[in-house]
């Protein structure tokens, strides 16, 4: 595995992939336990697999040698792709906290979720912190070091989504 800690773009595909992986354990965890907090996890998990291709994309892009249009190089787009990750994030962070406040105010009474929301939301807890192991280490890009920031605040966001769902089985739904 020690392949994947010096080559940006094989722990960008790892990160990827393993994404992919977290979407699927997500949305089949909430599939089988009705749990609100892995929905919306997974749908976090698709738009980081969607970052993920495109800090991909303007990655590649910036490896491109001087040309005549462009005589410094391509290094811009790597910062073009963390204005698009943090663009994504902001709006994604917006978006939950509206339905956050609107479960709140809501009121909505909402049964113990199953125990096995649990060991959904633990696997997927664990799959994020792989990612962002393999893409912290890459410290040559700004864009990759941009994706591993955001995964890193997925991996407490799964945290949270981990601790609520332990709540949610034995204390309240309202918590999912």
């Amino acid at each position: 595995m020690t392949i994947y800690l010096r080559d940006p773009l094989k722990a960008l595909k790892l990160s990827i992939s393993l994404n992919t992986v977290g979407v699927a354990v997500k949305l089949a965890g909430s599939a089988i336990t009705g749990s609100l907090a892995l929905l919306v996890d997974a749908l976090d998990s698709f738009l980081n697999i969607f970052t993920g291709l495109v800090v991909r994309k303007y990655y590649l892009k910036a490896q491109k040698p001087p040309d005549i249009r462009h005589p410094y190089g391509h290094h811009r787009y790597e910062a073009y792709a963390t204005v698009l990750v943090l663009i994504v994030m902001t709006s994604l962070g917006v978006l939950i906290a509206a339905a956050t406040l609107h479960e709140i105010f809501e009121g909505m009474k909402r049964d113990l979720l199953s125990p096995l929301a649990v060991v959904f939301a633990a696997l997927s807890f664990i799959v994020n912190s792989v990612s962002v192991y393999f893409l912290k280490k890459q410290t040559q890009s700004i864009a990759l070091r941009a994706e591993a920031k955001h995964l890193s605040i997925d991996v407490a966001e799964s945290a949270t989504v981990l601790v609520g769902v332990v709540f949610a089985s034995i204390i309240s739904g309202i918590w999912d």
